[in-house]
């Protein structure tokens, strides 16, 4: 992360943050994120299906119209199901991939 941070500059923040709770940004105030949550397929204690609906929150608060949201998960299914409940962001593509084997996709969401 500190290498990243340093390489990218200081338009960009790089950070492990807690999706859930993105209180350090103020509403409106996010051009894009890109994140790789947990994804559920294995022995977790994390609610999977509340994870993604609260993070859809978040993002929906804090990122500005027309923001982009970057989101890789190994359970499209059930993100594709919590998305219905932010109409706020539209699926403007969807890439199915394998990462180490593992069927995953990448989700592009832009904020109308």
């Amino acid at each position: 992360i500190k290498k990243s941070s340093l390489k990218l500059g200081k338009r960009f923040i790089v950070s492990r943050l807690d999706a859930t709770d993105l209180s350090q940004f103020a509403d409106n105030s996010v051009d894009k994120i890109v994140t790789d949550p947990p994804w559920g397929l294995y022995s977790t204690n994390v609610d999977i299906k509340n994870l993604y609906i609260d993070f859809l929150g978040e993002f929906n608060r804090i990122l500005r119209s027309n923001g982009v949201a970057v989101i890789l998960t190994g359970n499209g299914e059930l993100f594709e199901n919590c998305l219905d409940r932010e109409p706020e962001f539209k699926l403007q593509s969807k890439y199915n991939i394998l990462v180490s084997g593992k069927k995953a996709t990448i989700y592009k969401l832009v904020k109308s």
